[in-house]
């Protein structure tokens, strides 16, 4: 059996971790000081508003920030009992945070209401602050490192002396036996973390023997493409066999990932029943071991896989990339947008035109796109002038009459 190693780094302002299986990273985890993890906390909200259409509630948890409360993770709630029926506008609850927020702000932060013995447990302990009011911020980072991984861990490496003192305190107080020291320098560098990381936000994946995926990330779901590249298989068989290796590549990127909600997966064309009847329960078993909640639905009419896994954090993406910018136009698009203008102001008497846009449509106009220009001063009995503005991006152009 594989070791099994934690690795927890301390650096200024968060804590990293790392959950390796021998060589191979499966899991990475960021902690950071500034934007603390909302996972746990308890808070007395007070009910904003409820949507009867969504079955749901938001929740005005601490006069910042805001949750989502679903009819279903209210506690004790009768089956089938609406929203409504449930909680009211502007009475007070006490919440549990379930999931983090997903991207900026688009998504609010899962929460749901305490069991009745908890609520009672916690009102015991002295009286509620007035709502809405922080209750419990949680644990700190690193018992959330342990507590998730430390009881299925072979050994824990650790790079200061504060988190190994701590962490051998908690190990010790839970009766836990791993075996837990101390490594200077970056344990992410030393262990080959880094460069898993640096793989694992790239679009594309390299799969043994050949071909590769390609992972599409989108805002309702992610897609995942898999691609044979030059791969050789045995006569009929090849597709399957493709696709068979990309299972276990797939399901350990989408746990490295951490994405989550919708997931379909284009694999090779597999014409037998029985080919994607085999493919199904190898996805089934590659996904048994995820401490996330993972369910494949089967292959759809067209062909494709279908999954979902449950959010438990924002994914590795959104933790440490910024959201793609929005597409920009080609330059050959901006360049006809500019002769259109042209057209347009030379019809309201204008007969002369200083352009200036991004160099690259500059190229254009006056290369490949020169008859076009040409066309356009022809039609217009206007004189142009263009100017390669290094300043100004693809998408933007200035037209001056001097």
């Amino acid at each position: 059996m594989l070791a099994r190693v934690l690795l927890i780094e301390r650096a200024p302002g968060e804590y990293r971790a790392a959950l390796l299986h021998g060589d191979e990273t499966v899991q990475i985890d960021h902690y950071r000081d500034h934007a603390p993890t909302l996972e746990g906390a308890v808070f007395h909200g007070r009910v904003r508003r409820v949507e009867p259409g969504l079955s749901a509630a938001f929740i005005d948890l601490d006069g910042h920030r805001e949750g989502f409360l679903r009819a279903r993770a209210i506690a004790g709630r009768p089956r089938g009992a609406p929203i409504a029926s449930l909680v009211q506008e502007g009475a007070a609850v006490v919440v549990r945070v379930l999931s983090e927020a997903v991207g900026d702000g688009d998504k609010l932060p899962r929460v749901g209401t305490l069991a009745a013995d908890a609520l009672a447990a916690l009102q015991m302990q002295g009286p509620l602050p007035s709502a809405p009011a922080c209750i419990d911020a949680g644990a700190p980072p690193l018992v959330r490192i342990l507590v998730e991984h430390a009881d299925s861990v072979d050994r824990i490496v650790c790079t200061d002396g504060p988190s190994l003192r701590s962490a051998r305190a908690w190990l010790e107080a839970k009766g836990i036996a791993a075996a837990i020291d101390q490594e200077t320098g970056s344990l992410f560098e030393a262990y080959g973390v880094e460069a898993t990381l640096e793989a694992a936000l790239a679009q594309v994946v390299a799969l043994p023997g050949g071909g590769n995926l390609i992972f599409e990330p989108g805002a309702t779901l992610c897609a995942i493409d898999v691609n044979s590249g030059d791969r050789m298989g045995a006569a009929g068989q090849a597709a399957r066999e493709a696709n068979l290796a990309a299972v276990p590549v797939i399901a350990r990127q989408i746990r490295l990932r951490e994405i989550a909600g919708a997931i379909v997966v284009d694999f090779l064309k597999l014409d037998r029943p029985a080919d994607r009847d085999v493919l199904v329960v190898a996805m089934r078993t590659a996904l048994a071991d995820d401490p996330a909640s993972c369910h494949v639905l089967g292959v759809s009419r067209l062909g494709l896989v279908e999954l979902t896994r449950q959010r438990r954090r924002p994914s590795l993406s959104e933790r440490l990339l910024r959201p793609a910018a929005a597409p920009m136009p080609r330059p050959d698009t901006i360049a006809l947008m500019i002769l259109r203008d042209l057209a347009a102001r030379s019809r309201r008497g204008g007969g002369r035109f200083l352009v200036r846009t991004a160099p690259d449509v500059v190229d254009l106009l006056q290369g490949t796109m020169a008859p076009a220009l040409a066309e356009s001063a022809a039609w217009s009995h206007a004189v142009v002038e263009l100017s390669a503005d290094g300043t100004m991006t693809t998408g933007r152009y200035r037209v001056d009459e001097p």
